[in-house]
């Protein structure tokens, strides 16, 4: 069945009144662009129970005009316009700011706005990913309390009903499985003598103070690493913070480190256990067992025959 619509006075820009089945007034506009129905007051919503279809040459746009105290125009557009992300599709725009606020295009969504997701309970992002068989991954923010305290924030695997990731609101992270870290050592932010400037791969000791200063005697019962990133390796786990008020800088307690060595009175071969040396942030071949003992830095991992360099070594204290 169709219902025509018959209107005996010329259409403008106030409107003319047009009533639905049910008495409900609402005006119908005409424009030299637009058609439109324009609602206002107690004025019931306009529902259309069929497809609405927009389509001529160009950029089909609805636009939604909103009237108060100022006067506000969004619009949602098909358009084939290209710009330099590829060709749009679909695109909604602040008119009056003359912004795009969002545009779904070839190659994803782009915004440069904030993206929020608020409602009652836990508001969720599901992805899910279709190939030879079907994962499902969702992140949620949630208040849902366990053991651990409120949760605030979980990626879980849906497909396997289980959290891979909590980060929970004490700051604490949970993660089912391995964490794979692609640094070398792992190191400990220490205070540092305010005298002192070390490099990296920098052999230090323990002050009374407590702060770290560059060792300078041979077979130092106070050494307590060396300074973390020398060379190709960088810290993989980074432990402990601060004050800015102090010089504060990653120490490396075990794992590989590039460290600076003196080979002058010993040539250093892989697996030689290293001491402090007498030349300022130096380890060396440790040649007296008895005096290493508590001195020891780690092991060398490559040989140094003669001079001074930076040596691969596995941090070792003992």
């Amino acid at each position: 069945m169709s219902v025509g619509l018959e209107i005996e006075n010329p259409l403008n820009g106030t409107g003319q009144p047009v009533a639905d089945q049910n008495g409900t007034v609402s005006p119908l506009v005409l424009g030299t662009d637009s058609v439109g129905v324009r609602g206002g007051g107690t004025a019931a919503p306009v529902e259309i129970a069929r497809d609405v279809t927009l389509e001529y040459n160009g950029s089909p746009r609805l636009v939604l005009h909103s009237r108060g105290n100022g006067t506000q125009r969004f619009s949602i557009r098909a358009t084939n316009d290209r710009d330099d992300s590829g060709g749009r599709r679909l695109v909604v725009r602040n008119e009056s700011q003359g912004v795009d606020i969002l545009v779904f295009d070839l190659e994803g969504i782009f915004t440069d706005k904030d993206i929020k997701i608020e409602r009652s309970g836990s508001p969720r992002i599901t992805l899910y990913s279709r190939g030879d068989g079907t994962q499902r991954y969702s992140m949620r923010a949630t208040n849902d309390a366990d053991p651990a305290g409120g949760r605030r924030f979980v990626v879980r695997n849906e497909s396997a009903g289980e959290d891979d990731l909590i980060l929970d609101s004490a700051g604490r992270l949970r993660v089912r499985g391995d964490i794979i870290l692609t640094g070398a050592d792992c190191a400990e932010v220490f205070p540092i003598d305010d005298a002192e400037d070390p490099e990296p791969g920098t052999v230090m000791v323990l002050g009374d103070d407590g702060r770290l200063r560059g060792s300078d005697r041979a077979y130092d019962q106070r050494v307590a690493g060396v300074i973390s990133g020398a060379g190709d390796y960088r810290p993989g786990l980074v432990l402990g913070g601060g004050s800015a008020a102090d010089t504060r800088l990653p120490l490396a307690l075990n794992g590989r480190v590039f460290c600076k060595v003196d080979a002058v009175v010993a040539p250093v071969g892989v697996g030689d256990l290293l001491t402090t040396s007498t030349v300022a942030g130096h380890a060396m071949r440790a040649t007296d067992r008895d005096r290493a003992f508590g001195a020891v830095i780690g092991k060398a991992l490559r040989p140094l025959a003669s001079g001074r360099g930076l040596v691969p070594i596995l941090v070792a204290l003992q």
